[in-house]
């Protein structure tokens, strides 16, 4: 685009694509089924599914490398490209966190205005995706820094040296999760449209909703658990966000609660939530307007 002498105002439309979905790696793999771990390690870079016996591993290190080398040139004057890899490999361990760019420079040995620019260019090229908190004035001081996400669970696994076989045990199987879960949500369809809006919630007490859904006035909630079988306390925040919102005088109200997990079907909780899989994500749209969600529940 920087090298296009016109504007092109009005002329011009910008789309941004996603890697693959769950869904489309699952019909992909229809006559050789992959297990869920597969797809979160592996990623969802369409060369690696039209490929199947391309490793993952020399695949992600030839992206990384080029991607040093060529874009970060082209777009940024980083005078250390080992300083810049190093970065990257300290931003993986913080997927899923809010971004806190004076501790990211400590790690790094840089700037904080250098973090900030380098976080600039992995936004500009699709690398990672900022997640902005929901606040309103409940009575507490809320979180006010964005949470940072890599866009591929599959590049992020090969930076913290996590593949199929030892996700189950990584420390990091959490944020993993929760930034494949992110991915999933980014490429919902409706999710496209802009009145539905995307956001986090923590306040001062460490109460924090992963994931919350705004349609016209009606907030839902998501929460990213691994369990095969979470409980009632793993919906304890977004039980109490609910409660607060519906008691409040702002102009939201509470839409549907679910929590991102691995059962073998749908079950509800007794607080008025709803465990879900991966392939049961329903429509952004609907979870947003707070209808009870009907896909294949």
């Amino acid at each position: 685009m920087q090298g296009v002498s016109e504007s092109l105002a009005g002329r011009i439309a910008l789309l941004e694509l996603e890697n693959l979905n769950f869904s489309e790696i699952s019909h992909a793999t229809l006559h050789e089924p992959v297990a869920l771990e597969e797809i979160i390690a592996r990623g969802q870079f369409p060369e690696l599914w039209r490929t199947r016996s391309l490793p993952a591993s020399l695949f992600y290190s030839s992206y990384l490398a080029t991607y040093l080398e060529r874009d970060v040139r082209q777009i940024l004057n980083v005078t250390s490209l080992r300083d810049f890899e190093r970065f990257i490999r300290v931003l993986a361990t913080r997927s899923g966190s809010m971004l806190n760019k004076s501790d990211i420079a400590k790690d790094v040995g840089v700037s904080p205005k250098a973090i900030g620019d380098w976080i600039s260019v992995l936004q500009a090229s699709g690398q990672i995706v900022l997640l902005e908190p929901w606040y309103v004035n409940f009575g507490k001081r809320i979180a006010k820094s964005p949470k940072l996400y890599f866009c591929d669970s599959g590049l992020l696994c090969y930076l913290l040296g996590v593949d199929a076989h030892t996700l189950q045990e990584s420390p990091f199987l959490g944020m993993i999760w929760q930034t494949f879960l992110f991915a999933e949500l980014r490429k919902t369809h409706a999710y496209r449209n802009a009145t539905i809006k995307l956001w986090y919630y923590r306040d001062q007490y460490a109460n924090e909703v992963d994931f919350i859904i705004e349609h016209k006035g009606t907030l839902s909630f998501i929460e990213a658990k691994w369990s095969e079988l979470p409980a009632s306390k793993h919906a304890k925040s977004m039980d109490m966000l609910f409660e607060q919102l519906n008691h409040s005088n702002i102009p939201w109200q509470g839409g549907n609660r679910y929590v991102l997990a691995r059962p073998q079907n749908p079950y509800p909780l007794s607080g008025g939530s709803l465990v879900i899989r991966v392939e049961d994500i329903p429509s952004l749209k609907e979870m947003g307007q707070g209808k009870p969600a009907t896909t294949r529940l």
